[in-house]
């Protein structure tokens, strides 16, 4: 069964596996970031952000978790952990919510 909004919000607010797994999405995406190049659409506020997402890891990861537990393939989980949701899945998620933050600022 998917998620509903408790089960979001309950993933949301728990500071086990599920957040570390974005914890380290977040560092891959904003490792990705500094090594694109300069051309790339919205360059500067990514870059900008993630030196913030570096220095402020748990900041990151924290602030992207709601928005994260709102994309499809979480609500769509069938374990209230989220340990049925594979890297593969995560990591555009996290992505997506970053990009999310970024337009919206």
């Amino acid at each position: 069964m998917a998620l509903d909004l408790a089960g979001q919000a309950a993933l949301a607010q728990d500071r086990g596996v599920f957040y570390s797994r974005v914890w380290a999405a977040c560092q891959i995406l904003a490792g990705y970031i500094l090594g694109e190049d300069g051309t790339v659409a919205s360059h500067v506020p990514r870059v900008r952000w993630a030196v913030s997402a570096i220095a402020n890891r748990d900041f990151a990861a924290q602030s992207l978790l709601p928005v994260v537990c709102n994309d499809p393939v979480v609500t769509g989980s069938s374990a209230g952990d989220g340990s049925d949701i594979t890297d593969a899945q995560l990591q555009p998620a996290v992505e997506n919510a970053v990009m999310k933050f970024l337009t919206n600022v």
